[in-house]
């Protein structure tokens, strides 16, 4: 099936049409992403490799839930795993994910300081209520 998108011309905005099949692994990138438990062992990722042990300390998850989510992420092609000995090594597998992180952030940052601005605006133009 072709996951290529299509781009088509609506005024001046240019639109990608994605096939069914583009749009369904794309929300299953975003639905790995869309849990707490694994952003934080991504997060904890993102400086490099660590071993199981050291994500569920760094985490303060319990070991069953890191081995779980990690399958999780491993599966859906976000990390890699390898086993030297006894210990379950493991790694970012898209640096991507460290840009789309660092963007959500940037964004929220802006609409918080936006609603933030309004909020100390919309205080300073109120009267003052005395209890």
């Amino acid at each position: 099936m072709n996951t290529s998108p299509k781009t088509a011309q609506d005024s001046s905005i240019k639109i990608t049409l994605w096939s069914d099949n583009a749009i369904e692994l794309i929300a299953h990138r975003f639905k790995l992403l869309a849990g707490a438990s694994r952003l934080r062992l991504l997060f904890a990722l993102y400086d490099g490799e660590k071993s199981v042990s050291e994500l569920i300390e760094i985490t303060h998850m319990e070991q069953t839930n890191v081995s779980r989510q990690l399958t999780l992420l491993a599966d859906g092609g976000l990390i890699t795993r390898h086993k030297t000995g006894q210990q379950v090594w493991c790694s970012l597998a898209d640096a991507s994910l460290i840009e789309l992180t660092g963007l959500v952030c940037q964004s929220l940052f802006q609409r918080e300081s936006s609603q933030l601005a309004s909020l100390n605006t919309n205080n300073s133009t109120s009267p003052t209520r005395r209890v």
